[in-house]
């Protein structure tokens, strides 16, 4: 993606660290219908199930 930007340097994995905060936000009027947690309920578990990927080390 960025291998024909001249102006741009590679930076070494052990000179920055990124942090990444991810929500999953639900109104509170509405959270607790079957069809938003038949949305929500897969995606917190897939996002359990995985969470190496999402935040690793952590």
């Amino acid at each position: 993606m960025a291998a024909d930007r001249s102006d741009l340097a590679c930076v070494p994995p052990d000179e920055v660290s990124l942090t990444r905060s991810f929500s999953l936000m639900r109104h509170a009027d509405s959270r607790d219908l079957a069809r938003i947690q038949a949305v929500a309920e897969p995606i917190d578990a897939t996002v359990g199930a995985g969470r190496e990927l999402f935040a690793p080390g952590g």
